[in-house]
């Protein structure tokens, strides 16, 4: 497994003493991370341009949650083979703490599984990939209704390391429903996408 870089291990690291630092003067948080949602991207990427992903948050205590998501995609538009379908899931398990009356700062680690099937002609390969993820991450509320946040994630296995970077804003249409908009880019293989998403929050 390819080493893991040192901007995301300084990066996680210190998120990670900053939660545990704004954990001992208050341990509730600003924000829900007790949801369900659904995503679509519009990929600017060699392979594919289109995906759909499902992800769910559940707090396990006031600063503690875990996390699931599944992950599809399909394009028949590669200029390297004639289709190629992705599915992947991840489980992973996220700390999180407020930094101000609006703002949250949160760290994340997980594993993650990728299936790949390429298919040039009348030949398919299939290609397996595991490794885990790291990530780091700021809430921030502007109002009552609009979120904006800023991430950094890092993606770590046999065939693939990359970093990317997140920034976008969500707007609470209702109590317990939002929407956002997200805009995300690799550091690794520029690629570049739109992400909408529509959530449901349980609490």
């Amino acid at each position: 497994m390819k080493r893991l870089s040192l901007i995301s291990i300084s990066t996680l690291s210190g998120a990670l003493a900053l939660c545990a630092l704004t954990n001992t003067a208050k341990a509730d948080t600003n924000f829900s991370y007790n949801y369900a949602e659904v995503g679509y991207s519009f990929i600017n990427d060699a392979d594919i341009d289109q995906a759909v992903k499902f992800s769910a948050s559940y707090d396990i205590n006031y600063n503690v949650n875990l996390l699931g998501s599944y992950f599809m995609s399909t394009s028949s538009d590669s200029p390297r083979a004639d289709d190629v379908d992705i599915n992947a899931y991840a489980l992973g398990i996220g700390y999180h703490a407020d930094i101000s009356d609006s703002t949250d700062v949160l760290a994340e680690i997980g594993l993650f599984n990728s299936d790949a099937d390429v298919r040039v002609g009348n030949v398919t390969v299939n290609s397996d990939n595991s490794g885990y993820t790291l990530s780091a991450g700021l809430r921030h509320r502007l109002q009552e209704k609009i979120e904006v946040q800023a991430r950094v994630d890092h993606r770590n296995s046999d065939d693939v390391t990359d970093t990317s970077y997140t920034f976008g804003g969500r707007y609470y249409f209702k109590p317990k429903w939002s929407a956002g908009l997200d805009f995300n880019t690799g550091a690794d293989d520029g690629s570049e996408s739109i992400i909408g998403t529509l959530r449901y929050q349980f609490k």
